[in-house]
């Protein structure tokens, strides 16, 4: 890892840390928009609709488990199972867990 790619990573994890914060004063800015009268970007009532939430909570599943499964094919064939015992057992797991089909492995 060279020392661009650190600081990088730094700041991917100072943005994640401070993104349920901002989400928050994002959410409370747009309450209090509503309540004067204002127009909000998103507005603060649709989370009170019931098919809209389970809609986009089966939405964002869906890609994160994308997500997951691009990441794993990439990082798979890179020879990381072949550096770690323990990755490579959990990437077998995965595998068995997705691919019901897959033969037991040889004792």
């Amino acid at each position: 890892m060279t020392a661009a790619n650190i600081g990088d990573l730094q700041w991917r994890v100072i943005f994640l840390i401070n993104l349920p914060i901002v989400a928050v004063a994002f959410w409370r800015y747009e309450q209090a928009l509503t309540q004067r009268g204002g127009t909000p970007l998103v507005s603060p009532r649709l989370a009170k609709v019931p098919r809209l939430v389970a809609g986009l909570a089966g939405a964002l599943f869906f890609y994160v488990v994308s997500a997951f499964f691009l990441t794993f094919s990439i990082f798979l064939p890179a020879g990381a199972s072949s550096r770690d015992p323990l990755l490579c057992r959990l990437f077998e797991v995965v595998q068995r867990r997705c691919h019901s089909s897959l033969p037991a492995p040889p004792p």
